[in-house]
């Protein structure tokens, strides 16, 4: 069975106060068309375009304008800034959650 929604940085972990970036490199519309369903099962992360990284701050630059998803909104931008605020929101999370 598949997960409701996908599963783009499996290793993510909500408390570890870092960013979790899933970084895909440009490629064929066919290459991405084969990859998408694996964000599905996680298994898009072996593909030679994906890379995954952990960040306290992070920062785009291009010269074109490059689409981002951050936390489910899709913006297009030069530049973006990210910082991790530690303890920044507080939330209720049921201690059996993957993502503790």
């Amino acid at each position: 069975a598949l997960p409701i929604s996908p599963v783009m940085v499996p290793t993510a972990k909500i408390n570890d106060e870092l960013a979790d970036v899933c970084l895909v490199r440009e490629t064929r519309l066919r290459k991405i068309a084969k990859v998408l369903p694996k964000v599905f099962k996680a298994e898009h992360i072996k593909a030679k375009e994906v890379e995954l990284y952990k960040a306290k701050e992070v920062e785009i630059e291009a010269k074109e304008g490059c689409r981002v998803n951050i936390d489910g909104e899709i913006i297009t931008s030069h530049h973006l800034k990210m910082n991790v605020i530690p303890k920044g929101i507080k939330m209720r999370i049921p201690s059996r959650n993957k993502l503790i």
